[in-house]
C-alpha cells in the first residue's frame, strides 16, 4: 500500500511514481485515493506526489499542503516552487509573499 513504509523506501519515491502515475491514468476518479494518501502517508514524497495530482484537480487540500509546507519546511521550499512555477507560469517570478499570496487565493477559488 502506498501509505505505508517500506523498506529502503525511506521518503516514499517508489510510491511516488505509482501515485503519479494513478493521478495521470485516472484522474478525477483518483480523488478520495490522493486524499487519504495525503492525510495517511509518512513519505515526504508519497504525500507531496498525492498533493500534486490534488492541485492539478483544482483540490485545496492539494494546494494548502504546498502552502503549509512552504512554512513548515523551508528547505524544500525551492523545490514545491519550482514544480509550481511549471504550473502556472504567471508566478516565475514571484517573491515569497506573492507565491503566499497567489496560493491562499487559489485555495479559495478551487474545488473542496
Amino acid at each position: 500500500m502506498v501509505t505505508k513504509t517500506e523498506e529502503g523506501n525511506r521518503h516514499g519515491a517508489m510510491q511516488a511514481k505509482v501515485i503519479s502515475d494513478m493521478g495521470h491514468e485516472y484522474g478525477a476518479a483518483s480523488r478520495p485515493f490522493m486524499k487519504q494518501i495525503l492525510n495517511e502517508a509518512n513519505e515526504e514524497f508519497a504525500r507531496t506526489a498525492a498533493a500534486q495530482q490534488l492541485l492539478l484537480m483544482n483540490d485545496a487540500a492539494g494546494l494548502q499542503f504546498f502552502r503549509t509546507m512552504m512554512d513548515l519546511r523551508p528547505f524544500y521550499y525551492d523545490e514545491m516552487v519550482r514544480w509550481l512555477q511549471g504550473q502556472f507560469p504567471e508566478i516565475r517570478n514571484a517573491d515569497r509573499q506573492s507565491m503566499a499570496k497567489f496560493l491562499e487565493g487559489k485555495i479559495r477559488e478551487s474545488s473542496q
